[in-house]
């Protein structure tokens, strides 16, 4: 299947603007883009429409915002319910254990990003081997914290995270003059959510660098979650 390039349209840019008004039109009379359902675009993976809406599921989850969530963003957080809602109605679709890493991973830009090779994570080994933590190899950290941050700072994947998290790392552990994995991604998130905000307040037309903040907000915030529990 050949892949293709993200490109804005009706459907995906009311669902970016969380407008279930303007969602529910479009689907009623199904004047959009079928393929989009399957395939957004810009991804190496193919991503599902539906996975936007995921992503704000996730970033605004008013869990998370304990009493200080904006009223703005409590009214696109249950604009996006309601859109998920139609998802389920119109085609079954149901927001069950969804992983974002499982679908956005590397994305192009161009038709000529396609063709080129994606850059290869470093090993552990050559991860605590980098000018950053080659300086700590002589001294008595645990492997696991280690392992951790190597899942964090390197391969950022939630699955890897859950690894070590489940063998007992510690998210809280920080290397001499380094962030945490914890706050290491809480500034990830908190520079990604200003932009998605941007998107929901701001934004008049989508490319894929907007789609990469959304889903990889969502993603970031998965982790982080993974991250918390472990803490608890």
């Amino acid at each position: 299947m050949k892949q293709k390039l993200f490109s804005d349209n009706n459907l995906i840019h009311a669902i970016v603007n969380c407008d279930y008004d303007a969602v529910s039109r479009i689907l009623q009379i199904g004047d959009y883009d079928k393929s989009c359902l399957d395939d957004i675009g810009g991804f190496l993976k193919e991503v599902p429409l539906f996975i936007l809406s995921v992503c704000y599921s996730i970033i605004l989850n008013p869990e998370d915002y304990s009493n200080n969530m904006p009223s703005f963003l409590k009214e696109k957080y249950e604009e996006n319910k309601k859109i998920l809602s139609l998802f389920e109605k119109y085609f079954g679709f149901k927001n069950d254990n969804i992983i974002i890493e499982d679908f956005v991973q590397d994305f192009y830009e161009t038709e000529e990003d396609f063709s080129e090779e994606s850059e290869q994570a470093k090993t552990f080994e050559e991860f605590c081997a980098s000018a950053v933590f080659n300086k700590y190899k002589f001294q008595n950290f645990r492997e696991i914290d280690l392992r951790l941050y190597y899942a964090v700072w390197e391969l950022r994947s939630y699955y890897e995270i859950k690894k070590c998290c489940e063998a007992g790392a510690n998210p809280d552990f920080a290397l001499p003059d380094q962030e945490s994995p914890l706050e290491y991604i809480a500034h990830d998130i908190s520079h990604l959510e200003t932009e998605v905000y941007k998107l929901l307040k701001e934004q008049k037309t989508f490319d894929i660098w907007n789609i990469v903040d959304l889903t990889w907000c969502a993603r970031h915030q998965q982790n982080y979650n993974l991250l918390l529990q472990a803490k608890a």
